[in-house]
């Protein structure tokens, strides 16, 4: 057998872009609604809630969006439908991700649009007793302190680090424990890991959008650039490893641990 031949395939297979998903065909500038729609296809509860509801009441977006699932399941993709259902007239108009994504989710059924409705769970631990206790929120986007730097340059990174970072509750903010029924110091956490995000480059009016999204098939990450889909590796770094690198992230997308 000649190794090295060998060796040149797997490098040569290894660097083809087959990707075990398919892309959108973009109608115009509509890169903002693509990489949404993406996102929304690739959360497996979403997806499937899309399915329930989509027959149930034709007045949401859920039949459109359905429509469209069951075609990306098997090819690239086109979004007139959904296009013509949000009101998009001109589709060579550069328009904001972040809006469109709530405004999908408004027009969803309930059921579909809960499952993107983030659920914070905070765990206070009683450093005496060791007991826990869970507080529940729901959330469509996660508010973040920013601080201001010395050059006049805000840190996402940073709120990032900080908001999923653990806290001491010691002194006059120690928290009540049952268990122990009195007030104790106690550790909260609160833990979730980046699943998607959406790129942003250049500005508003005529910047492009595209979407990293973590598969919860094979857990793989993938890049999609309107009807170009590639799988990455290594996959974007996540918070709480080494923070995340990319400069250009707009929207982020959390599930729980």
């Amino acid at each position: 057998m000649n190794h090295k031949l060998v060796g040149m395939f797997i490098d040569k297979l290894e660097s083809f872009t087959i990707s075990d998903y398919y892309g959108l065909n973009s109608l115009g500038m509509t890169c903002y609604l693509n990489s949404v729609l993406q996102v929304f296809f690739m959360t497996d509860g979403f997806r499937e809630a899309v399915n329930r509801c989509c027959c149930q009441d034709p007045t949401t977006i859920d039949l459109f969006l359905g429509r469209l699932f069951s075609g990306l399941q098997k090819n690239v993709a086109q979004t007139h439908d959904v296009t013509k259902r949000l009101g998009i007239t001109d589709v060579y108009e550069q328009r904001d991700s972040a809006e469109y994504f709530e405004k999908i989710l408004c027009l969803n059924s309930p059921e579909a649009a809960q499952m993107l409705k983030g659920e914070l769970k905070h765990q206070n631990t009683c450093l005496t007793c060791q007991e826990r206790n869970h507080s529940t929120g729901f959330f469509w986007i996660l508010p973040l302190a920013v601080e201001e730097l010395a050059d006049q340059t805000c840190s996402v990174e940073k709120a990032l680090r900080a908001f999923f970072k653990g806290e001491k509750a010691c002194g006059d903010n120690k928290i009540y424990c049952k268990c122990c029924d009195s007030k104790q110091e106690a550790e909260i956490s609160c833990k979730y890991v980046l699943y998607a995000l959406l790129n942003h480059f250049g500005d508003l009016k005529g910047g492009h959008y595209t979407a990293h999204v973590k598969s919860y098939e094979n857990k793989w990450w993938y890049h999609f650039n309107d009807d170009v889909v590639k799988r990455v590796d290594p996959p974007p770094s996540e918070p709480g490893a080494e923070g995340l690198r990319s400069c250009f992230a707009y929207l982020l997308m959390y599930q729980k641990c």
